[in-house]
């Protein structure tokens, strides 16, 4: 009867816990409303039946029990910080589709999804830490039709035996992109006979078995008959990019006859064709071999393939294409931009007469033929007769095309497109001249004018006419257009004139197009200040129109320039220099949905200038100098959701400035120059929508001369005609919040953000009776005391942040009143005890932060109360001395992260773990340990995953005999050695931390212990050589650090065992002689990531290059880091062969980049710079004038993007670039290379 009674008790409170959040969660907005179980969360419907829910960003240890007691129909579960799913947790819901994403799950329980398996659909596991297929908690699952494993850790697929039966007739996609898959085994996909589409991009594969897509095994009673067509997974897009294969894997895919799309690309393929593989020849929609190692296409060169309907072969080193290399496969598309080619057999095309569609050769090296002064062969596509697509963008500094290249197709092209630099074409495309008509061309682009800097009707001539539908003409060089220039193509629907010098429009220019034109593009299209708005006049159709990067001062009709755009919805005026808006500018644009005018010079905003604009969605006046906001700014707008103004200089908002918006969603002010608000400057504001209010970063100081807050300066929003759900008033100098201050939106704010300010206290009016709030971020403010009653009435709090403050103490009673806190950070305080009634009435509390405080001892007697919810305790950074079994026993069953790091114990006793039952992350770092009994982790054998012992001062490894750990920390010790007992059973170990020890050997001994290790940092030991058999045994390993390491031998091939490393960081080893990263790493292939650190005041050459070999293709981002840098060698760079570099070069005393640094970068086309952090006074003309760039010519768009300060000015090469001209184009070069630069003054 005892236990009766306690059990209906517990279900009494659980039932009024329940009952009292449904009391306090009152939907106040008509947009998404918050959940009955967390208001955190959104819920499409109420109880019982929540319908779609969503949970991002919301702190959540475990899953709400209260899921099972409702019906969901998709559960949306990310970035939560979720370790753990605890058994049954979905029970009863009957969930259609669960997405845990984002979070730090590492495995799944058998039981973890038990309940939906007849109804769950889609489950979606992406970025965990699962290191296997879940296969346990899958089994018996009969309707799931989309499973997503993408990044995770999964090392190995086993044969066979990963997936349950259940699946054989209902799994269609399947996802294990970006894990860590060396190869596939045969049978590995058993019983997934129904999967349509297969996603294994971004792995380590190098090995495909043959029978890895067949269902069973080839035994007697199947003779022959396995690897038929009843036997294999019915694919129909099998994506295996950004793998590590050398070749397509026919044998593996030969008998997937439903397969249509394959993707290799990012791969090491060299080779299109195997001629060992003679078994059937497949036929495809689509085949991706963009960004592999083919050097040019063969005769026969796909020979293994029937029919492959579009070919992408883009990215590739290919400089010749033979006779033939199209034979015996039928093909209607073939992309080979982006490649090497200086040639192509005028017989190339041989066999694809009467099939070929589209040709796109761009962004190659294709040189003028001297004998017959045309590019390559007058006859080179005479014979394909059935173009349709025909792309020839940026190729040979100098070339010409003649029409009669193309004369066969001139009735069939509907697409052509000839980009280049105007002034290094011999000659305009011109049909005319050989009476020629390319009458079904609907998409054309061109550079050349044929009159030099002047459009006519003319360069127009013989393309399409009124089937000519989509113009680019952008980078011609244009400057004026004349008036018949568009009489000959009156149905074009997009238009770009972008990147000219246009000095004059007529105004009847765009007259022929005033039915059709949709799209108009003018940025960076004009030489003079002023827009002159006759050239709209008879553009009725517009609904986009982009006038960015103009420079433009003035409008000749203020009032009236666009009128005539009546259909008009997007307008962008960024990055001019308009200093005023017409009151009358956008009233007769009846349909305009998106204004964008950031980064101008306007410096105010009349009344009613947007007022009354039905259709209007988004203002974007962010980066201007407004100083104020008039009265009726912005008002009578219905449909209006995001208003931007931020980083402007407005210092006053006058009166009901903001009036009747009853849909805004978001309302930016940060960043600007406030220092008060009046309550009356909004009416009616968010009152159909969750409305945000983002006023951080500004002045706002709510204290008077005498200590009380003036009317003035209050921010109150009438709370009969607003809805503000969420505040930020974050960065501001608040001291003092009068108790009335938040009055008007009391019923509404659910989220208030006042971190980063001045407060000194927290009084009983400071921020209480906000009887809906539920996140409150208070850190990093002056609070040095709280009242008993400062959260009183704020019964739906669950978040609290009062991180980084000084607070001594907290009342016995502040939280009384906080019945369902869930989530509090008291970090970084002053705090030297807690009362024991501190935490009566928060019985759900899952996350405490005590850490970097000033206790002495556990507050073991407050955390009785808490000790069933705790998931999560953080007490690092305090002072205490022991850690007794008898102060924890009971406090710690439910606990999964325990961190008493940087505290002074010194031992811990055998047993005090253990009633540690579900810890799976243990920190006990910069603690005065010196050892640890083997015996006091046995306890947690089962379920710790992360133990950190760093900086314990230990000379010995202990016996660690946990068979669930994944991460181990054991760097700034004093260990010398570690015994193969100590890691006998962590053989699921990931991640293991050596550094700063007194190894002065690799211990290699180990190696053989760990099969799953990937992450290997041994930096900082006393270790003088590397040798062959260093990392023999770490297969797997795909991230190691070695730096400052008192190297004296290095041996060539060092790191070469380590086949699937992907980051390297490493020291340049002055000691050892011509010391080069290539000479160590020899034949890795898939060396993606390097960081080098240097002491020395020139990088030589030699650190990457070793004699004539190269670094993997593969490796796409150099880090370079030393203070002693003043010089990088010329010659550094030559390496490098990937498509995409990012380049970092920080904390140096580097003062200036030279051409030749960038001069031999081979076939990078995208290049990231990130020179922040040094003495750069100046980047000179390497990137924008340099004539030998690269072969592939110099910067198309140079992106300057500053981190700190928008408005820095600073020097690229004799020009002064201002970071709001970000996006200006104005560079006379090529357009193959676009690089992106971050620049920071020291």
């Amino acid at each position: 009867m005892k236990q009766l009674a306690v059990a209906f008790i517990a279900l009494f409170s659980s039932a009024v816990h329940l009952y009292s959040i449904l009391c306090i969660t009152i939907n106040w907005s008509n947009d998404v409303p918050s959940c009955v179980f967390n208001p955190l969360c959104t819920c499409s419907k109420a109880l019982p039946d929540l319908g779609n829910v969503q949970c991002r960003d919301v702190p959540m240890p475990v899953v709400p029990p209260a899921l099972n007691n409702s019906n969901i129909y998709t559960l949306q579960l990310q970035r939560n910080g979720l370790r753990h799913i605890e058994e049954m947790s979905f029970f009863g819901s009957g969930i259609w589709g669960l997405e845990i994403s984002d979070n730090l799950i590492t495995s799944l329980h058998a039981n973890a999804l038990h309940g939906l398996e007849r109804s769950l659909r889609e489950l979606n596991l992406r970025g965990n830490r699962l290191t296997s297929v879940p296969s346990a908690c899958l089994r018996g699952f009969q309707k799931l039709r989309h499973l997503n494993l993408a990044d995770n850790f999964i090392n190995e697929i086993k044969s066979g035996t990963e997936f349950p039966a259940s699946f054989k007739h209902t799994l269609r996609s399947l996802s294990i992109a970006r894990n860590a898959l060396n190869f596939i085994d045969q049978y590995a996909f058993k019983n997934l006979k129904s999967l349509e589409q297969l996603d294994l991009s971004g792995n380590n594969i190098h090995f495909i078995h043959e029978l890895a897509f067949i269902q069973q095994p080839i035994s007697a009673e199947t003779g022959g008959g396995a690897g038929g067509s009843d036997d294999v997974i019915a694919l129909s897009v099998l994506n295996l990019s950004v793998n590590r294969l050398r070749k397509i894997p026919f044998e593996a895919i030969k008998n997937i006859t439903s397969l249509k799309v394959l993707d290799l690309s990012e791969n090491l393929i060299w080779s299109t064709v195997d001629l060992l593989f003679k078994d059937r020849r497949l036929s495809l929609d689509e085949l991706h071999l963009e960004g592999n190692q083919i050097q040019h296409l063969m005769d026969s060169a796909f020979e293994n393939f029937l029919r492959i309907n579009k070919t992408f072969l883009s990215y590739n080193p290919i400089a010749f294409v033979e006779d033939g290399a199209f034979k015996h496969v039928k093909m209607e598309s073939i992309y080979l931009n982006a490649c090497e080619l200086s040639n192509i057999s005028p017989n190339a095309w041989l066999h694809l007469e009467n099939d070929l569609r589209a040709i796109d050769l761009s962004l190659n090296a294709l040189q003028v033929n001297a004998k017959h002064g045309a590019l390559l062969y007058n006859d080179s596509f005479n014979n394909l007769e059935n173009l349709r697509t025909f792309i020839l963008n940026e190729n040979a500094v100098s070339y010409r095309l003649s029409p009669l290249s193309l004369a066969s197709s001139q009735y069939t092209l509907q697409q052509i497109s000839l980009k280049s630099d105007p002034q290094t074409m011999r000659q305009a495309f011109s049909p005319i001249k050989y009476e020629m008509q390319f009458s079904s061309v609907r998409r054309l682009s061109l550079t050349k004018l044929k009159e030099g800097k002047r459009l006519t009707k003319n360069d127009l001539l013989g393309y399409g006419g009124h089937n000519l539908e989509w113009v680019d003409l952008s980078g011609s060089g244009m400057e004026e257009i004349a008036a018949d220039a568009f009489n000959v193509a009156p149905s074009i629907r997009s238009l770009n004139l972008s990147h000219n010098y246009i000095e004059r429009v007529n105004g009847d220019a765009l007259k022929p197009l005033s039915r059709t034109l949709q799209t108009l593009d003018l940025s960076d299209a004009f030489a003079t200040r002023t827009l002159h708005c006759d050239i709209f006049n008879y553009l009725h159709s517009v609904v986009t129109l982009n006038l960015n990067d103009n420079d433009l001062q003035s409008l000749s009709l203020p009032s009236r320039c666009f009128d005539e755009l009546r259909k008009l919805k997007f307008l962008s005026l960024d990055f001019n220099l308009l200093r005023t808006i017409h009151t009358d500018l956008f009233r007769s644009l009846p349909n305009l949905a998106y204004i964008f005018m950031s980064y101008n010079k306007l410096t105010s905003i009349a009344d009613e200038t947007f007022n009354e604009m039905e259709n209007l969605l988004l203002i974007d006046l962010s980066y201007n100098h407004i100083k104020q906001i008039k009265s009726n700014a912005f008002s009578n707008l219905n449909a209006i959701e995001t208003i931007d103004l931020e980083g402007n200089d407005i210092e006053f908002i006058e009166h009901e400035a903001f009036v009747n918006l009853p849909r805004l969603k978001q309302l930016n002010l940060s960043f600007n120059k406030l220092r008060s608000v009046h309550f009356n400057a909004f009416d009616q504001i968010g009152t159909l929508a969750t409305f945000r209010l983002d006023v951080s970063n500004n002045l706002v100081n709510l204290e008077s001369e005498n200590g009380e807050s003036k009317q003035k300066h209050q921010f109150i929003l009438p709370a009969s005609r607003n809805s503000v759900e969420y505040c930020d008033f974050s960065n501001n100098n608040i001291t003092f919040i009068n108790g009335s201050f938040f009055d008007t939106i009391r019923n509404t704010l659910t989220q208030l953000n006042l971190a980063n300010n001045n407060l000194p206290n927290l009084t009983s009016s400071t921020v209480s009776r906000l009887l809906y709030l539920q996140r409150l971020l208070l850190q990093n403010n002056r609070i040095a005391a709280i009242a008993s009653d400062a959260f009183r009435s704020e019964r739906s709090l669950q978040v609290i942040d009062l991180s980084a403050n000084e607070i001594p103490e907290l009342p016995a009673n502040v939280f009384d009143d906080t019945v369902n806190l869930r989530v509090l950070n008291l970090s970084r305080n002053q705090i030297r005890g807690l009362s024991e009634q501190v935490f009566r009435n928060t019985p759900y509390v899952e996350s405490l932060d005590l850490s970097h405080n000033r206790f002495t001892t556990l507050p073991y007697q407050s955390l009785k109360y808490v000790c069933s919810s705790l998931r999560i305790f953080l007490f690092s950074h305090n002072q205490l001395e022991y850690l007794r079994a008898d102060e924890v026993k009971g406090l710690f069953s439910r606990l999964l992260v325990f961190d008493i790091s940087s505290n002074q114990i010194k031992q811990l006793s055998l047993n005090v773990f253990n009633d540690f039952r579900r810890l799976i992350s243990l920190d006990l770092s910069h603690n005065p340990l010196q050892e640890i009994d083997d015996r006091t982790l046995e306890s947690l054998h089962c379920t710790l995953e992360e133990l950190d012992l760093a900086a314990t001062k230990l000379r010995a490894v202990p016996l660690l005999n946990l068979h669930s750990l994944k991460k181990l920390n054991l760097s700034s010790n004093l260990i010398s050695y570690i015994h193969t007992v100590s890691l006998r059973n962590t053989s699921h170990l990931q991640q293991l931390d050596i550094a700063n020890n007194l190894f002065t050997s690799v211990p290699n001994n180990i190696w053989h212990l760990l099969p799953k290790l990937r992450f290997l940092d041994i930096s900082g030991n006393p270790i003088q050589s590397l040798t062959n058999d260093s990392f023999i045994g770490l297969e797997k390993l795909e991230e190691l650090r070695i730096k400052n390491l008192t190297l004296h031998y290095l041996q060539y091939g060092a790191l070469r065992p380590i086949s699937l490393l992907k980051v390297l960081h490493i020291s340049y080893f002055q000691k050892i002689k011509h010391f080069s990263i290539g000479a160590m790493i020899l034949d890795n292939s898939g060396l993606r990531e390097l960081h080098i650190e240097a002491n020395v005041s020139r990088l030589p050459r030699n650190v990457l290059q070793h004699g004539e070999s190269k670094l993997t293709k593969k490796l796409q981002r150099i880090y370079i880091r030393g203070g002693a840098i003043r010089s990088i060698d010329d010659e550094l760079l030559n390496v490098v062969e990937s498509n995409t570099l990012e380049l970092s070069i920080r904390e140096t005393n580097i003062s200036s980049l030279y051409t030749n640094l960038f001069s031999n970068l081979g076939r990078t086309r995208n290049l990231k710079l990130d020179v922040r952090d040094n003495s750069l006074a100046t980047i000179s003309d390497v990137l924008f004038a340099a004539p030998h760039f690269s072969k592939f010519g110099c910067a198309q768009c140079v992106s300057v993007r500053q981190r700190l300060d928008l408005r820095l000015p600073f020097s690229v090469g004799s020009r002064l670039v201002q970071t709001n001209q970000v996006g200006k184009c104005r560079f006379n070069v090529s357009a193959q290379l676009t690089v992106t630069i971050l620049v920071f003054h020291k």
